[in-house]
């Protein structure tokens, strides 16, 4: 799955050949097709994989001890630049780099792609809407701002690190992150 997830990273989906995939993982085609009934089955495994470690480590460190819900937020954020900055995203993303590349002719693959976005923004939204809370803000103010601001996370990580491809730069998706954070945190204290 190394081989497949760097080919697809440097390539694209459709790029990315099974021919290729075996040779650089010094595998059969047999082998690949004993694992896997299709190349959309590969991918959904590998974005499967991939997403796995991408909510373990947005879900790691220690923003989870933090006292107040906008030190939490605060944490998460910074927690998320470092992420954003690790060997996980060093290459680009997955999720991003399949959006492009697919989801509008692979409905399966599409589906797939929105629920883990999805659980990154549900993951985002509660500690944006507890730090709202926590500065007095009304419910339906929490209500809107939390969605808005958990997918502009999103937007930040993912755009970021088409930026970042673009421009050449390391960083532009934690620099992306430290944007926002600035922008959300400045506004609830």
């Amino acid at each position: 799955m190394a081989a497949a997830e760097r080919l697809v990273l440097e390539n694209g989906l459709s790029g990315t050949r099974i021919d290729e995939i075996c040779r650089e993982a010094g595998a059969t085609k047999g082998s690949f097709y004993h694992h896997f009934e299709s190349k959309q089955h590969m991918a959904l495994a590998l974005l499967e994989g991939f997403f796995e470690r991408v909510a373990a480590a947005l879900s790691g460190g220690d923003w989870h001890t933090r006292e107040s819900p906008v030190d939490r937020l605060d944490g998460f954020f910074e927690h998320a630049e470092q992420v954003a900055s690790s060997e996980l995203f060093s290459r680009g993303c997955l999720l991003g780099t399949m959006t492009f590349d697919l989801a509008r002719s692979d409905d399966a693959l599409r589906k797939r792609l929105a629920t883990c976005f999805e659980a990154v923004i549900d993951l985002v939204k509660p500690l944006v809407a507890d730090a709202l809370v926590a500065g007095g803000a009304s419910k339906s103010v929490v209500r809107r701002q939390a969605e808005r601001h958990a997918r502009l996370f999103v937007a930040a990580l993912e755009g970021g690190i088409v930026l970042g491809r673009a421009s050449g730069a390391a960083g532009a998706s934690a620099a992306a992150i430290a944007d926002l954070r600035d922008l959300v945190i400045g506004s609830l204290r």
